[in-house]
């Protein structure tokens, strides 16, 4: 099956521009960038690993014959059901996918059948209504039929990355990622989430700002502002999951030799941030947090790089999807060092120099972090945390 669309992004003035056309068949994917394009003088490359600012036609052989740029910008297992709510089929290929939810996803990419405009956006929820957006995520959930008022409230558009249940709304100034809890959670996911990215800014990573809001009846949502849509200011998005661009998944032991990794995710920041060292130091202090908070889910599609459209600037997206795991304990998603993925204070030493930094001052790191984070229980329960999801918690948050 042939299918092709036509791909916009924001000009530093935050006008839509056409970028270029993608066509995807049953053997490949292709995409390139429209002359129009190539000829301003502010244009940026969608992917600067994968897809250079050229008149070149890229081709790409994976999976879904799609470019991971794309996919970015596309709906994710939840937004799945979402679309199956508002359509009686789901997309037949990854190109009709991008078409129903043109623009509503991750960063600022839209898609279109028409080359000179894309379709309008639908006007997002407001704060005000979280409850009934709670309600009809909880009805969607336990598969019920939605009535219509719930259909407009959870657009497909409202997804960003993940399974779990999650629309974006709006305040006057800013859109917010509104995650909710399921029922078969074993722990307040929202609760829990809120606290860690908590955490994470008393150790000095880059973290959005962060919400926690009751909805009554001891249910809670977690909200997160949305860093790739700042009002004003056009930020393009890439996950390191694009920015490696395969689908095979082997493991290596030696993480300096895996391409899908920290250490490779580091020589991207190396090659293309406008402040490449501050990002790897920040890198592997999220690594590292990653290993003592036992988040075990740091997969290539929660980290990416942003682009600031008005000045031109990559730099490392800040943190997001931080929660401890009761999965896959002692191995962490992504390769670490030159144990692979082990999630041990030697694997981590083994890699300080890629991030650059000495093992004196990755030691010093990771100590200082640790005594931190050995007081996680006063920071969760301070935030909320109930005493039997603490307890939950530690079977699991011991001692590295």
């Amino acid at each position: 099956m042939y299918s092709k669309a036509y791909v916009f992004s924001l000009s530093p003035q935050g006008n839509r521009e056409l970028v270029g056309k993608l066509s995807t068949s049953s053997l490949m994917g292709e995409f390139h960038y429209d002359p129009t394009w190539l000829d301003k003088p502010w244009a940026y490359p969608l992917d600067p690993v994968n897809l250079p600012l050229s008149p070149k036609r890229y081709h790409v052989n994976n999976l879904k014959n799609m470019f991971g740029v794309f996919s970015d910008a596309g709906p994710d297992s939840w937004g799945e059901r979402v679309l199956l709510q508002h359509h009686r089929s789901l997309p037949r290929n990854e190109t009709e996918r991008l078409l129903r939810l043109s623009g509503m996803g991750v960063g600022c990419l839209q898609f279109s059948l028409s080359r000179t405009r894309p379709k309008e956006m639908p006007a997002l929820a407001t704060i005000d209504r979280l409850s009934h957006l709670s309600s009809a995520t909880e009805n969607l959930l336990l598969k019920h039929q939605l009535t219509n008022d719930e259909l407009l409230l959870l657009d497909p558009g409202s997804s960003m990355g993940g399974a779990r249940p999650k629309v974006t709304v709006c305040d006057q100034e800013n859109e917010w990622l509104v995650k909710f809890s399921r029922p078969d959670d074993l722990i307040d996911i929202p609760k829990v989430e809120y606290a860690c990215m908590q955490l994470l800014s008393k150790l000095g990573i880059n973290v959005p700002e962060t919400k926690l809001m009751a909805l009554g009846q001891g249910k809670s949502a977690y909200m997160i502002k949305r860093f790739d849509r700042i009002i004003g200011h056009p930020i393009h998005f890439i996950s390191a999951h694009s920015l490696f661009n395969t689908d095979r998944v082997r493991l290596i032991q030696d993480a300096h030799h895996d391409p899908r990794s920290y250490i490779a995710l580091a020589r991207h920041l190396r090659a293309h941030s406008a402040h490449a060292s501050d990002d790897c130091s920040e890198l592997y202090s999220r690594m590292v947090a990653n290993v003592l908070l036992k988040n075990t889910d740091d997969h290539a599609r929660n980290h990416a790089m942003i682009l600031d459209i008005v000045t031109g600037k990559w730099r490392l997206a800040p943190a997001f999807d931080v929660l401890p795991s009761f999965s896959s304990p002692g191995e962490q998603a992504l390769g670490i060092g030159r144990y692979g993925r082990e999630s041990t204070i030697d694997n981590l030493l083994t890699a300080s120099s890629a991030f650059g930094l000495s093992n004196e001052q990755a030691l010093q790191r990771i100590h200082t972090m640790q005594a931190m984070i050995m007081e996680w229980e006063d920071y969760f329960s301070k935030c909320g945390v109930s005493a039997s999801d603490l307890k939950l918690l530690g079977k699991i948050m011991v001692k590295n």
